[in-house]
C-alpha cells in the first residue's frame, strides 16, 4: 500500500491541481487504487474521483555500471472510470453538474529512498457526457510524492 499526492495545473493553467492517490499492489508492477484529482481556480473547481489501475515498467534488465539510474526510475501508465463534479461561476443556466469519467495517463517515478519516489504525471481526463460544455480535461502533476507502506 502507499500513498501519493502531487500537485500542478489543469488544462486552464490558472486552474491549481492537488491530486491524492493510494494504490494497493495486486501484482507485480500492478496496482490498483483510488485517485482524486481537485482542481480550483477563482471561478471554476473540479472534484475528480476515480478507480485506477496502473503498471510500473521495470527497467532494471537494462542496468549496467554505466546507467545506474534506470535500477531507481520507473516510467508509469494508468488508467481508470469514476466521474467528475464540475462548478463554474458565470455562465448561464447551471452552475454544476456531474458526469462519468474515463482517464488514462502516463508519467515517470524515481525512488529517493527504500520507501519514497519523486515524479510527475500527465492524466487525460475523457468525459462522454458533455458536463458544464466540456468532454474533455487534461491535468499535469509536475511534482508528486510516493510514500509506500
Amino acid at each position: 500500500m502507499s500513498l501519493e499526492t502531487g500537485i500542478g495545473f489543469t488544462s486552464s493553467p490558472d486552474t491549481f491541481l492537488l491530486a491524492v492517490e493510494m494504490p494497493i499492489r495486486i501484482a507485480p508492477q500492478v496496482d490498483l487504487g483510488p485517485l482524486v484529482q481537485l482542481g480550483i481556480s477563482d471561478r471554476r473547481t473540479i472534484v475528480a474521483p476515480t478507480l485506477n489501475a496502473r503498471y510500473s515498467f521495470d527497467l532494471t534488465r537494462w542496468v549496467t555500471s554505466e546507467r545506474p539510474l534506470f535500477k531507481r526510475l520507473r516510467p508509469i501508465a494508468y488508467g481508470g472510470l469514476g466521474f467528475a463534479y464540475l462548478h463554474q461561476d458565470g455562465r448561464p443556466g447551471s452552475d454544476d453538474d456531474t458526469g462519468f469519467l474515463l482517464d488514462f495517463g502516463f508519467g515517470a517515478e524515481y525512488d529517493v529512498a527504500d520507501r519514497v519516489s519523486v515524479g510527475s504525471r500527465m492524466t487525460f481526463n475523457f468525459l462522454p457526457g458533455d458536463v458544464l460544455g466540456e468532454n474533455f480535461f487534461f491535468s499535469w502533476q509536475v511534482a508528486t510524492a510516493r510514500f509506500r507502506f
